[in-house]
């Protein structure tokens, strides 16, 4: 992958992860975005290994 793609893509995911932390939602849906944030971290770090 181009590394500023990726570059772009986490950028991307954290603004929105950001902007989900912003909002008034349900605990489930803030739950789920916790996990969400939580698998894209073991992913770039995966990442960072290979």
């Amino acid at each position: 992958m181009d590394p500023q793609f990726g570059l772009a893509m986490d950028q991307e995911i954290t603004s929105l992860l950001d902007a989900i932390e912003q909002e008034k939602i349900p605990d489930r849906l803030t739950r789920l975005a916790m996990e969400l944030q939580n698998a894209l971290i073991e992913k770039r770090r995966g990442d960072v290994k290979n």
